[in-house]
């Protein structure tokens, strides 16, 4: 069950620094894209292991984070260049969900999730770009934040496109979201700032399956006793626009960066992996030109209904845990739908947590907080105060 979940280590992992702080007792791995000193990184692909050189340099967030205390037990496997959702497009075998083994673990953080899942670590280092943190974690049933754009540093990581890359973590236990974040996140503030307001975004909770939208409306009920709980809906915004947008920054991003590594080393992909890499080849400087004056336009809506001390919450991803053998049938619809509820964060930058919903209903699935930017603390917070009360 346990398989695939780690890749080899070129690192002698003996001889890793390991400090003393906030994290003593807590074990952790990183995903197979950041430098650790003597290590060859695969990025989701075999054949990287021929071309890429060790690291000579550790990344300074697994630095951070051994200094604290916290012990690096290995890196995870995670689909080729971080290019997929599924957890299903590594060259390695896919790792699987420690729920239920017919389930994908989500992607591209799949040996990250899993990690977590069978409980081989407290918490695991990732990356989100379109939801690679926060889909694992609805479809594993942990916690998974994505923190604000550029508050945790990306030194030592592999982009795909850096304008909306983040590193992220996952874990089962709420009170490490914090821990975790007061070693990574820049200027980190314990200073305790109240939420007097949630909106829940509608035009999401009716894109998602019965099953989904019903459950997660019945625990949104919990919120009303503390907070002023409103349903509110994005009339202005054109999602199918924005998820456009979406996919030609982060191909433009891409084409000039990780697949002109890709095209020079002749690498096979694999098909769905491929159509992306071609998509990206295809865009123009004025599509991207274009996409990003939408992209700021959107920001400035998002700006105006989720004012400063709002909370949004909406499910992390419109349908449950995806089937392994029913996958090829559901995946349209999945992609078709899967960036209405992950290209906020993304495009405006935005931290979002996912909370494991309900581990009692058949298929996982999470329900996301979504906050003000540098208001990381706060979402954290506020997880946090759902777990004590």
């Amino acid at each position: 069950m346990t398989d695939n979940i780690f890749l080899k280590c070129d690192a002698n992992m003996n001889q890793i620094f390991n400090g003393s702080g906030v994290l003593d007792g807590y074990s952790f791995s990183a995903k197979d894209l950041f430098d650790l000193k003597g290590h060859i990184k695969s990025n989701g692909h075999k054949r990287a292991l021929d071309v890429i050189q060790p690291s000579q340099h550790t990344s300074p967030s697994l630095l951070s984070l051994m200094d604290a205390g916290g012990k690096l037990l290995g890196l995870t496997n995670c689909d080729e260049f971080f290019y997929s959702l599924t957890g299903l497009e590594s060259t390695f075998k896919q790792p699987n969900n420690w729920i239920n083994k017919k389930f994908v673990t989500g992607g591209s953080s799949s040996g990250a999730a899993a990690s977590v899942g069978f409980d081989l670590v407290d918490f695991a280092l990732g990356s989100d770009t379109g939801g690679s943190i926060r889909v694992p974690a609805s479809f594993c049933g942990l916690f998974g934040f994505r923190p604000t754009h550029g508050r945790v540093s990306s030194a030592g990581m592999t982009e795909l496109a850096p304008s909306l890359d983040t590193l992220g973590w996952l874990t089962k236990k709420p009170d490490l979201l914090s821990k975790v974040g007061s070693v990574l996140l820049d200027n980190f503030s314990r200073e305790k700032k109240e939420i007097k307001r949630v909106l829940l975004i509608k035009d999401l909770f009716s894109l998602c399956t019965n099953e989904i939208s019903s459950n997660s409306l019945i625990w949104t009920k919990r919120l009303e006793k503390n907070f002023d709980v409103k349903m509110v809906e994005l009339k202005n915004i054109n999602f199918r626009n924005v998820i456009t947008d979406f996919q030609i920054i982060q191909g433009w991003e891409a084409k000039n960066g990780i697949v002109k590594f890709i095209k020079k080393h002749g690498f096979k992909l694999r098909k769905n992996i491929q159509e992306r890499i071609n998509f990206a080849d295809s865009i123009s400087e004025n599509e991207f030109k274009k996409a990003n004056i939408n992209r700021n336009n959107f920001k400035e809506e998002i700006n105006a209904i989720l004012e400063k001390d709002y909370l949004a919450i909406f499910p992390t991803t419109p349908m449950p845990a995806l089937n392994k053998k029913t996958i090829n049938s559901e995946l349209s619809l999945f992609r078709k739908k899967i960036h209405h509820f992950t290209c906020m964060a993304g495009m405006t930058g935005r931290p979002q947590i996912s909370i494991p919903l309900d581990l009692k209903i058949p298929k996982p699935f999470g329900i996301s907080v979504l906050g003000g930017l540098n208001e990381d603390e706060q979402i954290i917070s506020f997880v946090k105060k759902l777990y004590t009360d």
